[in-house]
């Protein structure tokens, strides 16, 4: 039987930040909106998933017109700026040495995921890279999470890595443990729903 750990990607694998804001910007300009700054969309796109079309474009949903301009343009866009965070190089070659099996659960589409991780020469250490187009629902839900054990061989742990009250309630949700990423984009207020706070990629290996 295996260990399994599932991370999130943006915000804790990579800092994906400064293309996905230079996309929205893009869209936005097209709709004669101003420019949000990176912070801005990073607050964003970690708050409410039910108001992230307000947020970032003041509408209530999204229209298949900004659904489109945002994915033609960040599928170029996503591998310009984005970068691994330090550590996690180390810490995936580490958990391999280990034995542990290793996913990911982003809600990003499962074709930027794939893109960036392979740009980044990391997609071979995932047995599983799962976005938004494979299950019905994403994060906090926990389809990601099943698909994931279910396309998995027998597993002993499973324990599930991100930077956001997503990943929590996905991992609360799904009933496996949950390691706060304390270096990424997103800000968890109810820790004590934590089973550990990792304050850098390494730190990992201290809970294991």
């Amino acid at each position: 039987m295996k260990d399994i750990i599932i991370f999130d990607m943006d915000g804790t694998l990579i800092d994906s930040s400064e293309d996905i804001t230079i996309s929205v910007n893009f869209v936005r300009s097209n709709f004669g909106l101003p420019p949000l700054t990176k912070t801005e969309v990073v607050d964003i796109i970690n708050g409410d998933r039910n108001k992230l079309a307000y947020g970032l474009y003041g509408i209530e949903e999204y229209t298949p017109q900004h659904r489109n301009l945002f994915e033609s343009h960040y599928f170029e866009q996503c591998i310009k700026n984005t970068y691994l965070y330090e550590g996690i190089l180390d810490l995936l070659e580490e958990l391999k040495r280990l034995n542990f099996q290793l996913s990911v659960a982003t809600n990003a589409y499962t074709k930027f995921a794939e893109k960036m991780l392979s740009h980044l020469k990391v997609d071979g250490y995932f047995s599983n890279i799962v976005g938004a187009c494979k299950v019905k629902k994403g994060k906090p839900d926990p389809d990601m999470i099943f698909y994931i054990l279910n396309n998995s061989k027998p597993v002993r742990r499973v324990i599930m890595v991100g930077d956001n009250h997503t990943d929590l309630y996905a991992a609360k949700n799904a009933n496996i443990e949950m390691v706060f990423a304390n270096w990424g984009f997103g800000k968890i207020e109810d820790t004590h729903n934590v089973d550990f706070i990792a304050k850098n990629p390494i730190d990992i290996l201290n809970y294991l």
